[in-house]
């Protein structure tokens, strides 16, 4: 008799210390569902010890989350009246709902410290989110972005299912995706990216919509960008390094004052193939331009003055296969905002590349000067800007040959190639 009276009192001990009664008669608001399938903020104001009526819910499957400084609550799920405990756990709280827990459709969802119904004065925040069976693609990203067309990227949902295809819709500021009122459309097939081969207006502003298609008929809902603007200018040659400039570089010049100014521009700069360097914090080189020189001297001086803040990159080696030698990214933006590139041990009559980009992502004032020189002086018998070292120019006597050069119908190697 004393076993079995041991054994129903730690029976009932057991009962009372996981199933709370945590309740509250303290109302801190009012809540009407969206049912979104995206995380709604229900609150961000009330105490625990305190509840939100929440209303609209239908017999679907919810997650509810309640924290104060990273700190997860204790919520209990209520009845309309607060009669009936529907589900309580610790924060992150799922719950699917029955028509007969919530007739009216709605909830008390009260929160507390602990399972042990602790309150306090401070203000907690809530989220209700309905769960849905395809989630929504995430992080969507700008790879490239030209006056008529958008490259766009994304990461595939971190829950639920993985899809099977992703549709896309680019539509004017507020469009609704889905009713036939976008601009340009389609789906990938699998692959997280898409492209809306230059069908859009320079200077227009856009949305990018993406969903999810999770097959059988189940879609996710849309996830919205926010605005995009097109550039307004063409994406220059040399948008891309296999698209380079050749510059030639100056020889015998005392100093930067004297030497020749080469003015250029980032304007229309849509792409790139090659990551930002993190020479002086992080960047993106979206609207950066390439170019190339033929080492003349083991040294060269390049000295950029840009009108934004802007970063140069020298590399050896070619568009397949670079190798930064060094990145200039001193001055922050803050005028005055030369940046320079003193580089030595360069070989004679090799190609070196490096390239011009701002900080951001494009810059309202894209101008800038380059000056590529070496106080090293060269000879140059024809006048053609190469020297007369045979790595450079392989006929210093002829000004039609030179690397480089167009090819003419004179019996002449005119490229050096």
């Amino acid at each position: 008799m004393i076993k079995n009276t041991l054994i129903l009192l730690t029976l009932s001990f057991s009962f009372f210390t996981y199933a709370q009664n945590c309740n509250s008669n303290t109302k801190a608001g009012d809540y009407v569902a969206q049912n979104s399938e995206d995380t709604e903020n229900v609150t961000n104001t009330i105490y625990a010890g305190e509840y939100v009526e929440v209303t609209n819910l239908s017999d679907e499957e919810y997650t509810f989350t309640s924290s104060y400084l990273g700190s997860d609550d204790y919520i209990t799920i209520r009845n309309s009246s607060g009669a009936t405990i529907i589900s309580q756990g610790t924060s992150p709280l799922t719950h699917t709902f029955q028509s007969s827990e919530i007739p009216d459709d709605t909830i008390r969802l009260i929160i507390h410290l602990n399972s042990g119904c602790s309150s306090d004065s401070n203000t907690h925040t809530v989220t209700l989110q309905k769960v849905p069976t395809c989630y929504k693609p995430e992080n969507p990203r700008v790879s490239y972005l030209s006056n008529r067309r958008i490259d766009f990227y994304w990461d595939v949902p971190s829950s639920g299912p993985a899809p099977v295809d992703y549709d896309w819709e680019i539509g004017l500021p507020g469009f609704t995706p889905g009713t036939g009122n976008h601009v340009a459309q389609g789906s990938t097939g699998g692959p997280t990216n898409a492209s809306s081969n230059d069908v859009l207006t320079p200077s227009e502003t856009y949305q990018v919509a993406i969903r999810s298609n999770c097959g059988s008929g189940d879609f996710s809902i849309w996830l919205i960008t926010p605005n995009i603007t097109m550039l307004s200018v063409d994406p220059p040659s040399n948008d891309f390094c296999d698209g380079t400039e050749k510059l030639i570089q100056e020889t015998g010049v005392a100093n930067s004052g004297a030497a020749t100014g080469i003015m250029r521009s980032v304007a229309g700069g849509a792409g790139t193939n090659k990551d930002a360097e993190s020479c002086n914090g992080n960047a993106n080189a979206r609207d950066d331009v390439w170019y190339a020189f033929i080492a003349q001297t083991t040294h060269i001086n390049i000295d950029l003055t840009p009108d934004f803040d802007g970063i140069l990159t020298l590399f050896s080696g070619d568009c397949s296969s670079l190798t930064q030698l060094a990145c200039a990214d001193a001055n922050g933006g803050l005028a005055p905002r030369e940046e320079s590139i003193y580089q030595t041990g360069l070989t004679i009559g090799d190609t070196y590349y490096f390239r011009v980009y701002s900080q951001g992502f494009s810059t309202g004032s894209p101008d800038f000067e380059l000056k590529l020189w070496s106080n090293t002086p060269t000879t140059d018998n024809d006048g053609d800007g190469y020297s007369n070292h045979p790595d450079v120019d392989c006929d210093d006597t002829e000004p039609t040959v030179y690397p480089g050069a167009p090819e003419l119908c004179d019996g002449l190697d005119n490229d050096c190639a």
